[in-house]
């Protein structure tokens, strides 16, 4: 059955070769918190009652190395079950959309061969299979893999399974960088052919813990390698967390291709951080302006690709986002500002199990089903 409808897709096209093009912007979501643990958005996950308190918001290297791969793994299987599933992909595109945003860790790709990667739980790529080669083919979604976790920690966060919470290690060895590079590289062999698959994301958020130098090295030995194996499939770079605006245009031309469609450049911007103390109606003006202004403002070679935003919000405007007017109005114009993303945008998240009023702002689900959230 599958194969059967690949055979129909390829023949009457998929969504991933409009945006491929540029003629289609992505619309769509991240699924965070599926093949990358995040504690904050899967709270009532099993695997978090056997994590002690202390470690429970450090990521996925901490949780494993508390609970142990015997009791870890099959509580992870039951997440990777339940977490995103066919009804998932089939609601995300019945609300029009046509992309999906993927966080994978470099364990993604199995090498039993390497310690490091004994440590995680395996079997992730089957769910990533299953995603790419039947569901995303069934419903017209385009899937970009984003390569969330690198082997030693770009940002030392939660959300790349630092092995040290707080340290950056990425570009520490020559080992940690060709490892996730080859995670990148597997990936997009195995899916270059695959009618849903959209492209890569060679690394998400690196801080300013990984060398510069070694940082746009990668990013350049990988682009090329990737070329080789996908010529048109879309690559995505990070810069930086605290350099993704429009002052810093290198991140647009230090790869030294030429202007492209598919060469995009990924911006991740929330209006939590950095505006504590402002009520939701001064977000709602100043810091959706912001963004706005930012995006027109952008005059490097790549496509600005909106890869995370949402309506999370800091604690100074919890109280005014209680009103679903004012939730409203803040969805409505962000919206707006980001149809200056050029290449378009996912939210981040599906699903946020925060266990607040629509998630706190970080469950697009919640917000669609609400009728705040208007695509």
């Amino acid at each position: 059955m599958c194969i059967l409808l690949m055979m129909l897709v390829c023949a009457l096209g998929h969504i991933q070769q409009a945006i491929r093009t540029g003629a289609v912007l992505s619309r769509g979501v991240n699924l965070g918190g599926w093949l990358v643990l995040e504690r904050w958005m899967t709270k009532n996950a099993a695997i978090w009652k056997k994590v002690p308190e202390s470690i429970k918001d450090n990521g996925e290297y901490a949780a494993m190395s508390a609970v142990g791969r015997d009791d870890a793994d099959p509580l992870i299987k039951e997440h990777r079950d339940t977490w995103i599933t066919e009804e998932d992909i089939q609601e995300i595109a019945s609300w029009g959309m046509n992309t999906v945003r993927v966080p994978v860790g470099w364990w993604i790709y199995e090498n039993p061969t390497d310690t490091a990667w004994k440590h995680f739980t395996p079997g992730g790529i089957a769910y990533l299979d299953r995603l790419i080669n039947d569901w995303a083919v069934k419903y017209n979604i385009a899937v970009l893999i984003d390569i969330h976790a690198a082997k030693g920690s770009q940002n030392g966060r939660e959300h790349s399974a630092a092995p040290v919470f707080g340290e950056t290690h990425f570009t520490d060895n020559l080992d940690n960088m060709q490892t996730t590079a080859e995670t990148a590289m597997f990936l997009a062999r195995r899916y270059a052919n695959s009618p849903a698959f959209l492209g890569l994301e060679l690394l998400n958020e690196p801080e300013t813990g990984s060398d510069r130098t070694k940082l746009k090295l990668y990013y350049q030995n990988l682009h090329a390698e990737l070329r080789e194996i996908c010529g048109n499939c879309v690559l995505v770079i990070s810069p930086y967390l605290t350099e993704q605006d429009s002052n810093h245009p290198e991140w647009g031309t230090f790869l030294n291709v030429n202007s492209s469609v598919n060469n995009w450049i990924d911006w991740h911007k929330y209006l939590k951080w950095g505006f504590e103390g402002q009520t939701l109606d001064q977000i709602t003006s100043s810091g959706v302006d912001r963004i706005e202004n930012d995006l027109k403002a952008w005059r490097g070679n790549n496509r600005v690709f909106m890869g995370e935003w949402s309506l999370g919000h800091p604690d100074s405007a919890r109280a005014q986002f209680q009103d679903d007017k004012k939730v409203a109005l803040l969805a409505q114009r962000l919206v707006a500002a980001l149809r200056y993303a050029k290449a378009g945008w996912t939210f981040w998240s599906w699903k946020a199990d925060y266990g607040t009023r629509l998630g706190n702002g970080w469950s697009m689900q919640a917000l669609l089903r609400s009728g705040l959230l208007k695509i």
